[in-house]
């Protein structure tokens, strides 16, 4: 069976994984200007938010309930998670905290009241991003925070690169349903000059965990190139390889769409940067639609669609 984590902060729950070739989209602000000349000028912003249409051709009537509930706000009203199989053993940032270079352009700073500044990376051996930025904070700058779900028996591996001489690091902070539990860890960022992803690995204390993740409070600078995050069992690691559809098994096949048996997770995972195709809080664009089918016995099939629009980098 096929299944993905979904939910608020509060209750998340196993629900059946969405049909492949779901409508999925990133979606900005964009302009064109034609001259009478008969050229043209382009303009668009580099940042921009996730949009999905998801959708089940056949459904339990339970299966689909376990989805709608939120749409009513039975789990609260909080913005919706979800561990894309398809972002998971990729990287389960968005694209504009997974390279926060953009920050620099036209996308939400991560921290603070003013844009970063923008900082040349010396090295692009291992393909993280042309531009850094350079966060110059106090302790009384603003910072904003990225949710990741930990499903149970799973693991967060994380790692931050760019100027390795940064006085600040990336704070995570283990949640459970939403509340703060325990003293937060500070991870120091590491060179871009380095395969090494990940430098960090988190487990769920509890039912119900999560990670959040900011710049480190404090006063100092910080300068990022890159974050990646993967969501992956514990006992297994990502596929190394790519296989068909979105992992060695199919997309949605099991937890995270593809993976391989092999030892307790290694702390570092070697390669090169991945973008972030992940997403941060979303919310029901409208109530979702329900195709009812024959309803003449308990067993009967529905369909299902939904449409998430991610809001919470953006609030």
């Amino acid at each position: 069976m096929r299944y993905m984590y979904f939910g608020t902060k509060r209750k998340m729950r196993w629900v059946k994984t969405d049909a492949p070739g779901r409508d999925q989209s990133t979606n900005g602000y964009s302009d064109r200007l034609d001259y009478l000349n008969g050229g043209v000028a382009t303009r668009r912003s580099t940042s921009g938010h996730q949009e999905y249409s998801l959708t089940w051709n056949v459904m339990t009537r339970e299966e689909a309930r376990a989805i709608t509930d939120y749409a009513h706000g039975i789990y609260g009203d909080g913005y919706i998670y979800f561990v894309d199989p398809a972002a998971a053993d990729q990287n389960i940032l968005n694209p504009a905290w997974s390279a926060p270079g953009i920050g620099a352009k036209d996308g939400v700073p991560l921290a603070g009241l003013v844009r970063p500044k923008r900082i040349n990376n010396p090295d692009l051996s291992w393909d993280y991003p042309v531009n850094m930025a350079r966060y110059d904070l106090t302790s009384t700058d603003p910072r904003r925070t990225f949710y990741i779900p930990m499903p149970p028996d799973s693991a967060v591996i994380i790692g931050a690169h760019g100027d390795a001489a940064s006085t600040l690091g990336i704070q995570v902070q283990p949640m459970v349903a939403g509340v703060n539990v325990g003293p937060p860890e500070v991870m120091s960022i590491a060179g871009v000059n380095t395969d090494q992803r990940f430098t960090h690995i988190f487990v769920p204390g509890a039912d119900q965990g999560g990670l959040e993740i900011s710049v480190e409070p404090g006063t100092g600078f910080a300068t990022l190139a890159g974050i990646m995050a993967q969501v992956v069992p514990i006992g297994l690691i990502p596929s190394p390889a790519p296989g068909p559809g979105y992992g060695l098994d199919g997309y949605g096949v099991g937890p995270y769409g593809g993976i391989i048996p092999g030892p307790a997770i290694p702390l570092f995972l070697n390669g090169g940067f991945i973008l972030g195709q992940g997403t941060s809080g979303c919310s029901f664009d409208g109530i979702p639609r329900a195709t009812p089918y024959r309803l003449a016995a308990r067993t009967e099939r529905v369909g299902l669609t939904v449409k998430l629009i991610e809001e919470e980098d953006y609030a």
